[in-house]
Parts: structure tokens; sequence; C-alpha cells
């Protein structure tokens, strides 16, 4: 569960609609008062903790004691993922011995000349905060564009792993497949057609393909737990066990194995009985 301390005008700057209840007013004690302490929650922890209740004049305990009484419920936002609406939000009121802290302001015009001014009031009141103001559509757009360069480099390396493995899965099977020609021309010489060699050799080299994929899948899902963990905290949402990738991905490497079987195979159903027979 998040939490933040905001302001009494904090929901209006932001336009974070109150849903039920009312937001947080001037004069509402603070954390640490003794007293119940007001909170606002979002529409997804109201539905986690009490999913068929009027959570309004609820009371949550905090483990150090600390009491809170629900006043208001608040429409979900996106605050730690881009995109996607977190589930449990707690808004508690804001204090001014309460830090760190961000400052909002609702704007129109320019941003530059506001930004300057936002700057000038920050440092009459306070000169020791060092501040830079941004907007919140400029802050997204650079988290975005981090995001991007990011995925570019990801998905050249992704595309470089592919090849390698194609390329490997390509390169053993046939070489396994090509080193049982001489096989698969006494079986045509006994009397084998041409069905019976590709049933041979798609039955023998296909099973280890079918194991390799599946023990390939499971360290995959297991990399993939790993990863949601580590990204569990960055600013936009991945998702690490979509099947339709692991589907396709397991399709063309068992393709590629597949041709690599087939044209050997092809080959070997070609070659002259008599002649292998000499040969043995």
């Amino acid at each position: 569960m998040a939490f933040s301390f905001v302001s009494p005008n904090y929901f209006t700057t932001l336009g974070i609609p109150i849903v039920v209840g009312r937001a947080l007013q001037q004069g509402d004690p603070s954390w640490g008062r003794g007293v119940a302490c007001p909170v606002v929650i979002s529409q997804g922890l109201a539905r986690k903790i009490w999913p068929n209740e009027d959570p309004l004049g609820k009371a949550l305990r905090e483990p150090r004691g600390q009491m809170f009484e629900v006043v208001g419920i608040a429409r979900g936002v996106s605050i730690r993922s881009l995109g996607v609406v977190d589930d449990s939000m707690l808004y508690l009121p804001w204090s001014p011995n309460t830090r760190p802290y961000n400052a909002f302001v609702r704007f129109s015009g320019d941003e530059e000349t506001l930004a300057r001014a936002v700057r000038s009031n920050i440092l009459d009141l306070a000169p020791e905060i060092s501040t830079q103001p941004k907007t919140i559509q400029s802050q997204r757009d650079w988290i975005i564009r981090d995001i991007e360069r990011s995925g570019r480099i990801i998905v050249f390396l992704v595309a470089i792993a592919f090849i390698l493995a194609v390329i490997g899965i390509y390169g053993v099977v046939s070489f396994v497949v090509t080193q049982r020609t001489r096989e698969m021309g006494i079986r045509i010489a006994l009397g084998a057609k041409g069905r019976d060699v590709y049933r041979v050799v798609l039955g023998s080299s296909m099973r280890p393909v079918i194991v390799g994929l599946l023990i390939g899948l499971a360290i995959t899902l297991g990399a993939a737990s790993a990863a949601t963990k580590a990204f569990g905290s960055r600013p936009i949402t991945l998702d690490f066990k979509d099947p339709l990738a692991y589907a396709m991905t397991a399709i063309l490497l068992a393709m590629a194995a597949l041709v690599a079987m087939l044209i050997p195979a092809r080959r070997a159903t070609r070659v002259d009985p008599m002649k292998v027979l000499r040969e043995e």
C-alpha cells in the first residue's frame, strides 16, 4: 500500500475527484497527535478492505498504534506506474513537519514564465531549498523517452539472442540428422518408403527438441518471476508473463528445428540405396 501526505487543495489541483465523502480539510489533525487522523483512501483500497461495506467512518490502525478514520474515497490514479491505476493509496493530512514533499501548481499559459515565478517564490520563502520546477507532462515525457531508449536496446539484444538460438538449433539438428543419411539409405534399400524415413527422423529428433523447449520455458518463467520483482518499482509496468510471446517464440524455434530435420531427411530419401550398400 502506498501513502502520500497531501494538503487540502491537493485533489482539486491534480483533478482527482472525491467520489464518496470529502477531501481533507484545513485543521484536520495530522499524523502523530494522539487522535484519529482523517484519511482519504483510493477506490481500490476501499474495495480491498471493505468489499461490501461503506468505508466512510471506518477505522484503520497503523502498526505503531496510530489510528486513521476514513473520511473520503478518491478515484484511482497512476502514481507509481504509467498507465496502471494504483490499487491501494492512502492520503494523509500534510503538515510543515512532513518531509520530503512536492508542491503542485495548476496553471495555464507559458510554462517557463510560471517556472521562474514558482522558483523565485520558493527561494524567497526557503532559500535553502534547491528546486527545478517541471510540469507533470514533461516529467512523463522524459520517463517515456528513457523507457523507449532502453526498450530499443532490449529489443536489439533479444533479436540477436533469438537469431543465435535459431541458428544453433538449426545447425545442431541438421548435423545430427545428416549423420543418419547412411542409415536412411540402408532403410530405403531394405524397402522403407520416403514417408517412413520422415517418420523416423521426426520421431527421433523432435523429442529432444520438445524436451529442450520445455526446459527453456521453465527457466524463462523463473527468470520472468525474478524480473517482475526487480522491475516492480519502475515507473512502467512490464508484462514478463505474456503467454502469446512465449507461444510464438516456442513455435518459431520448433519450426527452425523442423526445417533442419526435413531438409537432410529429404536428401536421405534421394540417396541411391545400392551406393550405400556398396559403401557398407
